[in-house]
């Protein structure tokens, strides 16, 4: 688990679990994540993300789709499922698949989804609709981070 002090200053650190059985895509998100200031835990199999599920509450599930273990939709099913605390988590597919209407997501467990290749943007727009919009907290500042261009497509 890896946290770094929130940027602003003025909220809460939101914890995120990274679910990714690529290690470059686990790396990236990692390293946008931190510069947001999230506190991070990152897994690369479905089965490693259960376990650190049933032990840690969150505030954001980023799971990619595809894993050959266990794919991100039978996680969020799992999760969706699971008595506790994660049960009504935001679900966030990252994928490099298809984009998907809001509606099909939904359909699938997800929140929302985020395409790959992953972009500060798209991280930072997911942070601030299911972290903290949801917590009707204060927006988040635009300033202080350069994001590359072009920003991922979000469907959230």
């Amino acid at each position: 688990m890896r946290s770094a002090v929130h940027p602003d200053g003025a909220r809460p650190a939101p914890k995120v679990l990274i679910v990714d059985d690529d290690v470059l895509s686990l790396m990236l998100l990692e390293a946008i994540l931190l510069s947001f200031g999230a506190i991070v835990v990152a897994a690369a199999r479905g089965s490693e993300a259960l376990e650190l599920l049933g032990n840690h509450a969150f505030d954001l599930l980023l799971l990619d789709v595809r894993m050959p273990d266990m794919s991100g939709v039978e996680l969020a099913g799992i999760v969706r499922s699971t008595p506790g605390y994660n049960r009504a988590v935001p679900i966030v597919a990252v994928t490099g698949e298809a984009p998907k209407a809001p509606a099909e997501y939904g359909a699938l467990g997800f929140d929302g989804g985020v395409e790959k290749p992953i972009s500060f943007a798209s991280v930072r727009a997911c942070l601030d609709r299911w972290v903290y919009d949801r917590a009707a907290g204060p927006p988040a500042p635009e300033g202080g981070f350069v994001a590359p261009p072009p920003p991922a497509r979000l469907i959230c």
